[in-house]
This record gives structure tokens, C-alpha cells and sequence, in this order.
């Protein structure tokens, strides 16, 4: 692939995961907010951000299947219309209570019956729709981790540019929503949010597509059908882009499984593979409640919440780009790196636990920052074993797919623990919550530290990396 070819490549996976992230962070700064102000309690904001993490958790691996007949990126493309007609159905999920009219003032006021009728119909209205955003999105997200994965062979390479869109998407979204909810209010803003997004989608199937072409039809027979294929390997070097070309021949593959050539990969079968099963449990997140902490204890207007949810990208975007090195010039192998990432994440969890607002800032900013090298290097690294597992040259494509929907449900695991002890906020308070999940986070990190000490032995093409690297 020529280097303008490939720089299409990148660009075009940066703009769609910016814009997607973009969009689809407006959420957590906003709903909560919307819900607290309808009279909704933290509960009904726990059942609402459940359904969209269990809808995160399902999508992706039944998305792959479709990856190589429809084509990836026309998945994406029909998943960013789905968000966005989501997105418009959020806008109007709060006016069904309108539309059974709310009484004038000569009438009675409604019964109890009646408020909660109203309520269930609307909290139900609002499962659904996080459920199909929380799936629509994730399946945006699977394509462009999958398609980054498999154009480069550099992949922490490829995962720290994708990264980096995404935490820029990560800044933008919060702050623009948050404004959007001040200048417009909640209805209009996600009327906007919706039309934006379906004009990308008709972007992406345009312009987009033909650029990625190379991604999604690699070979008739997966992305290793060849005995021999250039492959395209980006460095990334104090900001220069320099493309290099790799005989895949000379990938050392003595490392491999043959116990398992022939066989057709899984979901399922990839989960019974002990480490990429113990990568699939290595993250926690709590973020959805938040903005209402921010709120309620703190008095913070949603134009700051925005900018406070914003702090984390502004550190992750650089932290991305260097934590690519720390396994290769760092001394300290990518296993330590990721388990000590964990740990000093979950730190940061507790600081956001703080009853003092700096130190609430401080965790937050930080949190960014430390959490980088996890995004980097893991599913590089699930995807390296995943392949060792199955080495068989024609699973190869559907191998690194499904590698990357397991990667993707596995962020929302942790939000599915966080989310469903979100009605015990009010009784052991947020410091405490914030302390359980830390200290999950803690316990996932032993556990990948000991359950994959072989990780740093055998690594699929180190020495070309390696090598491609000093170039």
C-alpha cells in the first residue's frame, strides 16, 4: 500500500473514532443531570446505564459475523444511523410523560399510581435507547480497533493513533454537549447530536470507504492467505509518520499452537484460552455517576462538569502516543506495564472518591494519563496470543475480529459491576463505592500479572518490531 494510500487509512479510522467517541460522550455529563432534574432517582440512572453496557457487551461479537460479508465499514456506517436515530429517540424519551399531558392546574394533581406508571414508562423508554446506543457504538468501536490491527503490524502503534482520536473525542464531547444542554436545552441538543452524526454516516459510506477498501478485503482468504504480504508498518517517531514495508515470512511463529490448526475460532473458544480470558477482566469504570456527585456536592453547572470529564483526555491523548515505548525502552516488559497501569488507575479511582474537590480534580486529570498504557497494549497483546492459539493463516482476519469485539465487551465489564451497585451509593456513599471498584481493579491486575507470566517470552514478531522500530 502506498504511503498516501495508508495515511487515507489513518486519517479516515481517526475521524470516524473522534466523531463517534465525540458523540457518545455527550451522554454521561447530560442524562444523569436530565434524570435528577425529572425527579428520577440514582437507581433508575443505575437500570438506564446497565442496559446501555449490556447492550456494549452482546453487540460486538455478533457484529463480527457480519464484518466480512457486509463489509466493516459498512457495518460502521449502518451502526453511526443507528446512533444517530437513537440519539433523536434520547431527545424525545422524556416527552412520553408529556404526551399523556401533564394536568393543568385546574385539574388534580395525578396519584401515586400515576407518577409511577410515568415514571416506569419513561426509565423503560430510556433502557431501550441506551441499550441500542450502547451496541451501535460499540460495534463502531470494534471496527476501527479491528481494521487498525489489521492494516498495520505495528499495533500498538496502530492503537495508540486510534487512541489518541479517541481522547480527543473524549475532550470534545463532553465539552460540547454540556454546552450544547446550557444553550439549547436537553431536547435540542441531542436533535443536533442526531443530525451530525447521520451526516457522518453518509460521509463515511461516500468518501470513507473506498480509503479503507484495503482494510476489509485484504485478501481473498483473510489478511494471512499469502505466504508472503507487505504489510504496512507505522512508526511513529516525535510526531513524523515514516512507512516501512515487512516480508511477513520473517514473523518468528515457533510460538504458535498447533493443537488448534484447522480448527474455526470463537468467541467462546477464545474465552477458553486462560489469558485472554484473564485480559478480558482487567477493567473497571465508574464514570457515569459522576456528574452527579459533581452536581449535588459539589455545585457544579454542567459547562464545568463538561470540562472536568474533559481533563482526563487532555492528559490520555499525549500519554497514548509515549506509553507505546515504555515496554521497549522502559526496562520494565508490557506485563508489568499494564498491571502497574491498572493499579495506579485504580488510585486514581479512589482520588475521585475524595471528599475535597482538588483532590477529586487531581484523580480525574491523572486518571488519563495512567490508564494510557492498558488502552495501548492490551488488545495488541490478546490479539498476539489469540493468533497463537489459532494459527491456522485463513482464520487470521476473523481471529483478530473477534479478538477485538472480546477486547471491547471486556471494557464494559467492569461497568456492569459499577453500574449494578449504583443503588448502594446512597447508603455506603460514593468514597466507599469508589473504593470497591479500586479495589476490583487491583484484584483483575494480580491476576493478569500472575495468570500470564509467559507474556514477555515468544512474542509474536518481536524482532521485526523491533527492528521496524529503529528505522
Amino acid at each position: 500500500m502506498p504511503p498516501s494510500r495508508c495515511d487515507g487509512c489513518h486519517l479516515a479510522l481517526s475521524l470516524i473514532a473522534a466523531v463517534a467517541v465525540s458523540c457518545y460522550t455527550t451522554v454521561a455529563p447530560i442524562l444523569p443531570l436530565e434524570m435528577h432534574a425529572r425527579g428520577l432517582s440514582d437507581g433508575c440512572a443505575s437500570l438506564v446505564f446497565l442496559a446501555s453496557t449490556v447492550g456494549s457487551l452482546v453487540a460486538p461479537s455478533l457484529a463480527v459475523n457480519r464484518f466480512e460479508s457486509v463489509g466493516t465499514v459498512n457495518v460502521m456506517a449502518c451502526s453511526m444511523a443507528g446512533m444517530s436515530l437513537m440519539f433523536w429517540s434520547l431527545g424525545c424519551a422524556f416527552d412520553i410523560d408529556a404526551h399523556d399531558g401533564m394536568p393543568p392546574k385546574d385539574d388534580p394533581p395525578p396519584t401515586g399510581d400515576e407518577v409511577v406508571e410515568r415514571a416506569i414508562a419513561v426509565v423503560g423508554m430510556l433502557m431501550f435507547v441506551q441499550f441500542s446506543l450502547g451496541a451501535s457504538f460499540s460495534v463502531i468501536s470494534t471496527g476501527y480497533y479491528s481494521l487498525a490491527t489489521s492494516i498495520f503490524i505495528d499495533r500498538e502503534s496502530a492503537m495508540s493513533s486510534v487512541e489518541a482520536a479517541c481522547g480527543i473525542g473524549y475532550i470534545i464531547g463532553p465539552i460540547f454537549g454540556s454546552a450544547l444542554y446550557d444553550a439549547v436545552g436537553y431536547h435540542r441538543a441531542y436533535g443536533a447530536i442526531s443530525l451530525g452524526l447521520m451526516i457522518m454516516s453518509l460521509l463515511t459510506l461516500k468518501f470513507l470507504v473506498p480509503r479503507l477498501q484495503y482494510g476489509t478485503n485484504l485478501s481473498d482468504d483473510g489478511l494471512g492467505g499469502m505466504d508472503s504480504v507487505a504489510l504496512v508498518v507505522v512508526v511513529v517517531v516525535d510526531g513524523f509518520v515514516n512507512y516501512d514495508t515487512v516480508d511477513k515470512s520473517e514473523i518468528d511463529v515457533t510460538a504458535y499452537d498447533r493443537s488448534t490448526s484447522g480448527q474455526a475460532p470463537s468467541a467462546i473458544s477464545l474465552l477458553g484460552f486462560p489469558k485472554v480470558l484473564l485480559a478480558a477482566l482487567t477493567m473497571c469504570w465508574i464514570s457515569g455517576f459522576l456528574a452527579i456527585r459533581l452536581s449535588d456536592y459539589f455545585h457544579v453547572g454542567t459547562g464545568d462538569i463538561g470540562m472536568i470529564f474533559a481533563l482526563t483526555s487532555i492528559a490520555y491523548v499525549p500519554a497514548v502516543y509515549l506509553s507505546q515505548y515504555l515496554p521497549r525502552h522502559g526496562g520494565i516488559g508490557r506485563r508489568r506495564t499494564i498491571s502497574i497501569s491498572v493499579v495506579l488507575s485504580a488510585i486514581t479511582v479512589m482520588l475521585m472518591g475524595s471528599d475535597s474537590f482538588p483532590v477529586l480534580m487531581l484523580g480525574t486529570a491523572s486518571r488519563g494519563m495512567l490508564q494510557a498504557p492498558v488502552w495501548v497494549h492490551l488488545l495488541p497483546w490478546m490479539q498476539e496470543e489469540s493468533l497463537k492459539r489459532f494459527p491456522d493463516p485463513g482464520h487470521e482476519q476473523l481471529v483478530n475480529d473477534l479478538t477485538a469485539s472480546l477486547y471491547n465487551s471486556s471494557m464494559k465489564l467492569g461497568q456492569v459491576v459499577g453500574y449494578s451497585i449504583g443503588p448502594l451509593m446512597t447508603s455506603l456513599g460514593f468514597a466507599r463505592t469508589t473504593r470497591a471498584v479500586a479495589l476490583l481493579m487491583c484484584f483483575q491486575s494480580v491476576l493478569f500479572y500472575f495468570g500470564t507470566g509467559d507474556y514477555d517470552r515468544g512474542r509474536r514478531g518481536d524482532s521485526v518490531l523491533s527492528s521496524s522500530m529503529l528505522m
